[in-house]
Protein backbone atom coordinates (compact mmCIF):
# COMPACT_ATOMS: atom_id res chain seq x y z
CA UNK A 1 0.00 0.00 0.00
CA UNK A 2 2.52 2.46 0.86
CA UNK A 3 4.96 1.63 -2.26
CA UNK A 4 2.09 2.14 -4.28
CA UNK A 5 0.78 5.71 -2.39
CA UNK A 6 4.80 6.63 -3.16
CA UNK A 7 5.16 5.73 -6.66
CA UNK A 8 1.80 7.70 -6.93
CA UNK A 9 -0.37 4.34 -8.61
CA UNK A 10 -2.93 4.72 -5.93
CA UNK A 11 -4.60 8.03 -3.63
CA UNK A 12 -5.13 7.14 -0.45
CA UNK A 13 -8.48 8.49 0.94
CA UNK A 14 -9.41 9.94 4.29
CA UNK A 15 -11.61 7.16 6.50
CA UNK A 16 -12.73 7.79 9.78
CA UNK A 17 -12.04 4.35 11.01
CA UNK A 18 -8.48 3.76 11.42
CA UNK A 19 -8.98 0.11 11.16
CA UNK A 20 -9.65 0.82 7.50
CA UNK A 21 -7.71 2.34 4.63
CA UNK A 22 -9.35 3.10 1.31
CA UNK A 23 -7.73 4.45 -1.84
CA UNK A 24 -8.13 4.35 -5.56
CA UNK A 25 -6.08 4.05 -8.85
CA UNK A 26 -4.99 7.49 -9.98
CA UNK A 27 -6.98 6.51 -13.13
CA UNK A 28 -10.16 6.10 -11.52
CA UNK A 29 -9.28 9.07 -9.83
CA UNK A 30 -9.25 11.06 -13.10
CA UNK A 31 -12.05 9.40 -14.63
CA UNK A 32 -14.37 10.28 -11.95
CA UNK A 33 -13.37 14.10 -12.27
CA UNK A 34 -14.30 13.54 -16.00
CA UNK A 35 -17.62 12.33 -15.08
CA UNK A 36 -18.42 14.91 -12.65
CA UNK A 37 -16.99 17.51 -15.07
CA UNK A 38 -19.26 16.21 -18.09
CA UNK A 39 -22.75 16.03 -15.42
CA UNK A 40 -21.98 19.28 -13.74
CA UNK A 41 -20.61 21.54 -15.67
CA UNK A 42 -19.35 25.05 -13.70
CA UNK A 43 -21.09 26.59 -11.57
CA UNK A 44 -24.22 23.80 -11.35
CA UNK A 45 -24.17 22.51 -7.82
CA UNK A 46 -24.63 18.84 -7.04
CA UNK A 47 -24.92 16.70 -3.81
CA UNK A 48 -23.46 13.51 -2.23
CA UNK A 49 -26.31 11.86 -2.99
CA UNK A 50 -26.52 12.56 -6.59
CA UNK A 51 -22.63 11.37 -7.09
CA UNK A 52 -23.55 8.49 -5.09
CA UNK A 53 -26.06 7.32 -7.84
CA UNK A 54 -24.05 9.03 -10.71
CA UNK A 55 -21.00 5.98 -9.50
CA UNK A 56 -23.43 3.83 -8.42
CA UNK A 57 -21.30 3.80 -5.13
CA UNK A 58 -22.41 3.54 -1.49
CA UNK A 59 -21.70 7.04 0.72
CA UNK A 60 -19.02 4.76 2.41
CA UNK A 61 -17.12 5.15 -0.49
CA UNK A 62 -18.77 8.86 -2.13
CA UNK A 63 -17.62 10.42 0.92
CA UNK A 64 -14.14 10.11 1.26
CA UNK A 65 -13.87 10.62 -2.37
CA UNK A 66 -15.97 14.43 -2.55
CA UNK A 67 -13.68 14.96 1.02
CA UNK A 68 -10.57 14.13 -1.27
CA UNK A 69 -11.70 16.37 -4.15
CA UNK A 70 -12.80 19.21 -1.79
CA UNK A 71 -9.06 19.24 -0.45
CA UNK A 72 -7.54 19.01 -3.63
CA UNK A 73 -9.49 21.63 -5.00
CA UNK A 74 -11.36 20.15 -7.53
CA UNK A 75 -14.43 20.85 -6.13
CA UNK A 76 -15.84 23.67 -3.89
CA UNK A 77 -18.17 22.51 -0.96
CA UNK A 78 -20.79 24.90 0.56
CA UNK A 79 -23.12 23.32 3.04
CA UNK A 80 -24.15 20.53 1.51
CA UNK A 81 -23.53 20.84 -2.16
CA UNK A 82 -20.29 21.40 -3.84
CA UNK A 83 -20.01 22.23 -7.28
CA UNK A 84 -16.57 21.93 -9.56
CA UNK A 85 -13.69 24.93 -9.08
CA UNK A 86 -14.16 27.00 -12.05
CA UNK A 87 -11.82 26.72 -15.02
Amino acid sequence: FKLLVEVGQIVPLKTYDRNSKMALHRDTLRDIEQLLQTNYLYPKDFTISQVRDLLAATRKYVVPLMEHLDATGVTIRTGNVRRLREH
